[in-house]
This record gives structure tokens, sequence and C-alpha cells, in this order.
């Protein structure tokens, strides 16, 4: 943002409102945006910040106390005044977009007087850790806000993980399966071997390993809501007798598998369990079996200042969860272990266009999901939610990868 254009604000009014310095400070940070063009209009005017071209998008300030809460709550902020009410954006996922390529900026936001509101966070996610106690209490929060709402936005596969858009006019039930066929395919999936699937989700997975190659599976889950559905789901496609669905946890499996899949469940085993992960994989599959796994990945630069910060996402959404570096996962999976990597595979831009997918059809749905009784706040929530993961995933902040591991 140029001098004249921080200048156009009067000061009188500024000073008036009493929050010179607050106000002034959080405009600092967005002087920095490059790449794109943010207008920012609250009750004293219009603002312009950023680079001419590129990326635009318009917030409307509803609420003047939200650069107080801005500044006393960093980035953690930007989200929770979102949520209620206090601002307004044409465009969310460029919003995101343009924040995403301005990372040291934005996470400035997090320094100064923000910095005191950090213990609370990082308390609230110590109480959130995934023991075995824990893991159901965090799956239950977000997997149990009931099938029907997550049943609006997916497509008929129910896969609630990137799709893998082979072709590029596909559809994403069409990518979902073949993201699904890709890992039985990575995992030389025959008639009568046993997989073990850990996170179920609502059973595509499971399905598709049943009913197109014959595996007879064991899926497990941590969610009630899910295994009703997924038994449901079993039943009718006529697959119980190959498929059995079971509420436990992966550290309290037993027997041996000639495979094993697990799908987007890793970021929910948190850091200190990594290991304890892989050694389970490593004990459960029978030599010469082949894992599959696919991760939400963040770059490995910035998997330190993850661990030490607390999200939105793992506020709001995800409780308990940790995003891993592939570095952090390879090295989990090699200590302790004869697990050896034979496959990665990038699927980062295609779960760009899964989310945006999903958010189109949420968007699409929302008389339906008012009328299951989710308010405005949760409407929001999940809006942001949705535009804040398909930007990241746009700009490749976060990374999607499908990891094939063989047991020797």
């Amino acid at each position: 943002m140029s001098t004249e254009a921080l200048s156009s604000l009067s000061s009188a009014k500024v000073m008036a409102k009493g929050r010179p310095f607050l106000k002034n400070s959080i405009l600092a940070q967005l002087a920095k945006l490059e790449g794109g063009e943010l207008q920012l209009r609250d009750e004293e005017g219009t603002l312009r910040a950023g680079t001419a071209g590129g990326l635009q998008t318009r917030v409307e300030v509803h609420d003047p106390a939200f650069y107080r809460r801005m500044a006393l709550g960093g980035t953690m902020a930007v989200a929770e005044t979102y949520i209620h009410g206090d601002w307004d954006c044409d465009d969310l996922y460029s919003l995101f977009r343009l924040f995403a390529r301005q990372r040291k900026s934005v996470a400035a936001l997090d320094g100064g007087m923000s910095r005191w509101t950090r213990p609370v966070l990082l308390f609230g996610e110590w109480m959130s850790a995934n023991t075995r106690k824990g893991s159901r209490r965090n799956i239950s929060a977000h997997y149990d806000l009931g099938n029907d709402l997550f049943e609006l936005f997916l497509d008929d596969t129910l896969t609630y993980s990137s799709a893998y858009f082979e072709k590029e006019d596909m559809t994403l039930k069409e990518a979902s399966v073949a993201k699904l066929d890709r890992m039985c395919r990575q995992l030389e999936l025959k008639e009568g071997e046993h997989l073990l699937e850990i996170g179920s989700g609502w059973g595509s997975m499971a399905m598709h390993a049943a009913s197109r190659y014959g595996a007879r599976v064991t899926t497990l889950t941590l969610s009630k809501e899910q295994k009703a559905l997924a038994d449901e789901r079993m039943r009718q496609a006529g697959l119980e007798h190959l498929i059995e669905v079971k509420l436990q946890d992966y550290r309290d499996v037993q027997g041996h598998f000639d495979k094993l899949v697990s799908i987007e469940m890793i970021e929910a085993v948190g850091p200190q369990y990594f290991g304890t992960y892989f050694r389970q994989l490593h004990q459960l599959l029978k030599p010469g079996g082949l894992a599959a796994i696919q991760a939400i990945t963040l770059p490995d630069q910035a998997y330190a200042d993850h661990l030490k910060n607390v999200d939105f996402i793992q506020k709001y959404i995800f409780p308990g969860s940790k995003i891993p570096s592939v570095s952090v996962l390879l090295k989990a999976a090699t200590e302790g272990t004869s697990l050896v990597m034979t496959d990665l595979h990038d699927l980062t831009l295609d779960y760009a266009k899964t989310m945006c997918i999903w958010r189109e059809n949420f968007v699409a749905k929302l008389d339906e999901v008012r009328a299951l009784g989710y308010d405005e706040r949760f409407i929001r929530m999940w809006d942001y939610y949705l535009n804040y993961c398909a930007a990241g995933f746009a700009e490749r902040y976060l990374g999607t990868v499908q990891m094939t591991f063989r047991k020797l």
C-alpha cells in the first residue's frame, strides 16, 4: 500500500476512534501484499493494498473492533472475526491465495500483542492430544456432526479426501473413483487378499477394494456415525461378507494383513505418535506386504513453525490434528521398521480442485444445510474452512501425496 493510500484515512477520525496504533499496525502488514490487490472498506473509506493485476478481492469491515481483535488475536482472529460476522469478502478463495503468497507478512500478525494469546491455544491443543480417549473425542467432534451434512456436498461415493483428476474433464465422482483405483493399483491388490484400512470414512475405499478387486477388507473408524452409515452401505451393496467395519483404534489391532491402506488419516495421529503409527503398520503387514498412505502435508520448511502454533483448522475443524511434512513421514516410517518407500505421487492441485467443488456444492445446498439445523455461524465457519484449504492447496502451502511402502 502506498503512503498516499495510507494517508487517505483521516487521522482525526482514527484518533477519535481511539485505535490509531492497532489499526495502523494491521494496515502496515497489509501494505506488504504482492501478487494481487486487496480493497479494504470500512466506515472511514476504501483502501487498496497490494499491486494491480493478479488476484483481486474486496473486504468489507462491518465492526471497527475488527482491528483490535486482529491485533490481539493474530491470524486466529481473522477466522474468528469472519465467523462472528465482523467482515465479509467477495472472494474468500482469492483472499486466502493472496495471503498464502505472503506467508511471512501474514505470520507477522501473530507477533506483537497476539503472542500473549498463544499459551491459551497451546493449552487447548495439549488437551486435545491423540491418546486413545482423545482420538475418539477428536474424531467425533468432526465426523459425528451428522452424515446428512456430508452427503450434501460430497459425491455419491462419499469420499472425503482428495480426488484424482486423471483426466481434465472428469466429474468429482469419476475423479474420486480414479483415486481409489490408483490406491488399489499401488497396493497390487489381488482377489482374496486381506486388506486393512485405517480410517474408514463412509466406506468408499473398502467398497471399491471389495467390489472391483475381490479383496477381503477390515476397515477401522472411531466415528459411530461413520460406522453406522458404512455398515448400511455395505449391506445395500451386498458386500457385508467381504467387509467388516470395526469401531477400533489402530493401536489396538492384532493380526497380519496382506496389504494396508490409510487415506488422510495420519493428520489425526499427532506428531508424538507418528513413530507408533508406522511401527504398528510394520507389525501388521506380512513380509513383502504393501502399504499405501495418502497424506496432507506441509512444506518441510514450514513444519517446525506449525508445531509451535495452533491454527483455525486445529481449533475449529479438526481438533488434535497436526499436518506432517514428507520428510517427517519418511523419518517416522523408516526408524525401527523395514518399510521402504517405493512410490510418491503428488495430488496437491487435485485437492485444490476437489475442495473448490465441495465448496460449490456446500453453497448450492445452504437451504438444506439450514434445514438440518446448522446456524449462520456454522455456515460461515465451514465456508471459511473450505476456501481456506482450497487456497492452501492451490498455492502449494498445503500438499497432498500418496506414498507407497513395502515391508522387506
